[in-house]
């Protein structure tokens, strides 16, 4: 007897799936971001994190430029 499978359970089956991915993903993002917060060296996997960093890099020059300026 061959057993199919209807297109609803194909549906849930996939959907979990991809639920089960995306809850892996995130964990692991949010362990490596753990880990570097505790500093065991790894770096942040986050683009926002990295944004985060650029920017502030683009802060500090300009505010070491103003104080330059005004000595």
């Amino acid at each position: 007897m061959l057993c199919t499978m209807s297109d609803l359970e194909k549906f849930e089956q996939k959907h979990k799936e991809s639920l089960m991915q995306n809850i892996g993903t995130h964990l692991s993002i949010g362990l490596d971001d753990f880990a570097h917060l505790m500093g065991f060296g790894k770096k942040s996997s986050s683009p926002k994190g990295n944004e985060k960093n650029r920017v502030a890099i683009t802060d500090d020059k300009y505010e070491n430029k103003i104080i330059t300026h005004r000595k």
